[in-house]
């Protein structure tokens, strides 16, 4: 993906300087950041609120991106790119934890995927993250008699 987008933002006619800054911005500055976390936490817990930044930065700024460059390819749309940009990240977020559910409840034929890979990776998903904070939540109330 790193290579072939310059590629094809270079068949882009208007703006496209600024869509190949933004383009390596994200990608070198929020998609590599997000994957960095999501390899770190394969080796430490990760709480609901680090899984949330780790899935903005990786799956979420890609999204944006893809919100955002037709808000700057089309002129008379700039005045709409931060919504198109929150509402590209939020879906990106979104499409991340269903992925992981999906992951866990459907078939590799369904999902295009392997479907185990996340446990053997020890990958943290939302699922694991809520079950994290659960049992931090219910250990602070536990009293044992």
């Amino acid at each position: 993906m790193g290579a072939l987008g310059p590629i094809y933002i270079g068949k882009i006619k208007t703006n496209t300087l600024e869509v190949l800054v933004r383009y390596n911005e994200v990608i070198l500055g929020k998609v590599c950041e997000g994957q960095a976390y999501d390899m770190e936490f394969e080796n430490r817990n990760a709480s609901v609120n680090d899984y949330l930044l780790m899935s903005k930065k990786k799956t979420g700024s890609l999204f944006s991106l893809c919100f955002e460059i037709p808000a700057l390819m089309g002129e008379i749309y700039l005045e709409h790119r931060p919504s198109l940009k929150e509402l590209g990240e939020n879906l990106g977020i979104i499409f991340q934890m269903q992925d992981d559910i999906l992951e866990m409840l459907t078939s590799e034929e369904n999902m295009g995927k392997g479907t185990s890979s996340d446990i053997e990776r020890r990958k943290k998903t939302v699922l694991s993250s809520i079950a994290l904070n659960m049992i931090k939540k219910i250990g602070k109330n536990y009293k044992i008699k």
